[in-house]
């Protein structure tokens, strides 16, 4: 993704050595453009198969890394799948953990981070969040699907990051970090999407 293929292209510009996740690198337009990036650095970016819903995929694909980075997102379309993004993101930071990472960040979104109009006056980040059921109920309110995803998407990212900081919380020795950016902006490295 857009965020993905940036943080892979600093990594690799910084002499990093990269493993990027897909959940079929085979089959997805992606790959194509990611190898020429990985050629373009020593080749060093791998891409691998991985699934943050099937356990037994992570282990392998997340084995030696020091950190880990959740860039990760999953088209939410209905309440049920609310809660997808963060049981994924506290399986990938599980195995990352066992695989022997240290660390692991989060890119999310100020959505996450917006309590009601109002309250609280003064805003205290990692306790003040978007009211998931307000998104909830504001989701069904919506004509049509581009406003749906956006605002369930809002609720998966406010339960996301909570778990995100939860795990840290119950892992001491596993230190996590979310970034909530309000905009993200630049140019597309895919050729599909330009």
């Amino acid at each position: 993704g857009f965020v993905g293929s940036h943080l892979a292209e600093a990594l690799l510009q910084k002499g990093y050595t990269v493993v990027g996740t897909l959940r079929n690198p085979d089959k997805n337009p992606a790959a194509r453009w990611l190898n020429e990036l990985s050629r373009a650095h020593d080749d060093r970016l791998t891409l691998v198969h991985a699934d943050m819903h099937k356990e037994s995929t992570l282990g392998p694909a997340l084995q030696g890394c020091t950190a880990v980075f959740f860039a990760a997102w999953a088209e939410v379309v209905e309440d049920d799948q609310v809660e997808a993004a963060a049981q994924g993101c506290r399986a990938v930071f599980a195995a990352a953990q066992t695989a022997g990472a240290r660390v692991g960040l989060v890119t999310s979104s100020t959505g996450s981070t917006n309590p009601p109009s109002g309250k609280p006056e003064v805003k205290v980040e990692g306790e003040s969040w978007t009211d998931v059921g307000v998104q909830l109920e504001k989701a069904q309110q919506c004509t049509n699907a581009v406003c749906k995803r956006l605002v369930f998407g809002q609720a998966a990212k406010t339960i996301m990051d909570k778990a995100a900081l939860d795990y840290g919380a119950e892992n001491p020795d596993f230190r996590v970090v979310v970034f909530n950016p309000s905009l993200i902006t630049g140019p597309c490295l895919s050729p599909e999407i330009k």
